[in-house]
């Protein structure tokens, strides 16, 4: 065997798995991966709310204590009563959003490359 086919062949050879891949496919699978943590989120939360195992506001810090008692997390979200579950739910929902708007101007931008080729 040569070297180059040894490498090729060796189980530490990850380079397949190094590519980046782009494209609605694959943005649509990172949202509906990052929907399912979230909901996984949500579910842990509802069980640990109210219980002693929630996080101490105390411990987070001062910026974070002052953004998180603005009055607008407890206007949007009436989930939770920690306001650390609520600063946690806001920003998955923002990634979320995010993530939605980026794989429908994909497909869109896709869609309209096909239509011209």
């Amino acid at each position: 065997m040569t070297e180059e086919n040894t490498s090729k062949e060796s189980p530490l050879n990850l380079s397949q798995y190094a590519k980046q891949k782009k494209g609605f496919a694959n943005e649509f699978r990172r949202l509906i991966i990052t929907i399912s943590i979230f909901l996984v989120m949500q579910i842990i939360f509802i069980a640990i709310d109210g219980s002693s195992l929630e996080p101490n506001l105390n411990k987070l810090g001062n910026f974070t204590r002052k953004i998180t008692e603005n009055s607008l997390f407890d206007s949007l979200n009436v989930l939770y009563e920690n306001l650390t579950f609520k600063f946690l739910t806001a920003l998955g929902l923002l990634h979320i959003l995010y993530l939605f708007i980026k794989t429908i101007t994909l497909g869109i931008l896709e869609r309209k490359s096909k239509a011209y080729s």
